[in-house]
């Protein structure tokens, strides 16, 4: 079967390079849905906290880009679990915000969901730069592809906990874990990545923030 395979090739992928995602994912991950999927490059994945454990997912384009979206959406499921018992951010106050990997205007809830999920992509990123043997990571697309996408996750992810951070709408443990969140990332801010990695993740900022704006007229940014 094709999601037994690619699964298990995902896992191998977790396993080998990311040990304490594929803790977490052990842990926490025990559905896989399958969705129907017409673009390949870009798969649709979700969750729901009325279905703990279960993964929704359409057909990814490779080991990699399944086991990221596993990380993607194990990380909503726990940060979800966290909120069942503690408020992370106050009443909704009707504000909405930018979400740098959104088309629509989010409340802080929602925003601080996707800056969790992001924050662990970010990671997963981090680690699969390092994934090649330094022998052969001149000129790897693989490698490339890791640098652009680390440059890019970590500059919108810092950039939505910033404007979480900034909102007066976390409680105390919300600012914790933003502050936290902040804290790591700003760190990762200084590793240095190729100039074509950091061409490409402004491009892709900028380019989602003209189609953001252009989408959401009377909104500002």
């Amino acid at each position: 079967m094709w999601w037994q395979r690619e699964l298990a090739r995902a896992w191998q992928v977790l396993c080998e390079r990311h040990h304490h995602a594929a803790g977490t994912i052990a842990a926490v991950f025990t559905t896989l849905v399958p969705l129907e999927g017409r673009d390949r490059a870009r798969p649709a994945s979700a969750t729901s906290g009325w279905a703990y454990g279960a993964i929704a997912l359409s057909p990814p384009p490779d080991p990699v880009a399944f086991a990221e979206s596993l990380v993607h959406e194990v990380w909503h499921l726990v940060l979800g679990a966290v909120e069942d018992m503690v408020e992370l951010t106050g009443p909704d106050d009707e504000r909405r915000w930018y979400a740098p990997w959104r088309s629509d205007p989010r409340p802080l809830g929602a925003l601080l969901q996707g800056c969790f999920a992001n924050f662990a992509i970010t990671a997963f990123w981090r680690a699969e730069r390092h994934a090649s043997p330094a022998a052969e990571r001149h000129a790897s697309p693989a490698v490339e592809r890791a640098e652009a996408e680390f440059a890019y996750r970590r500059a919108i992810t810092f950039e939505a906990l910033t404007r979480a951070s900034g909102s007066g709408g976390l409680t105390g443990p919300g600012e914790v874990l933003v502050n936290g969140l902040l804290g790591r990332l700003g760190e990762w801010l200084h590793e240095p990545v190729p100039a074509s990695a950091e061409r490409r993740a402004a491009e892709l900022r900028d380019g989602h923030r003209a189609r953001w704006l252009s989408a959401n007229p009377g909104f500002s940014i």
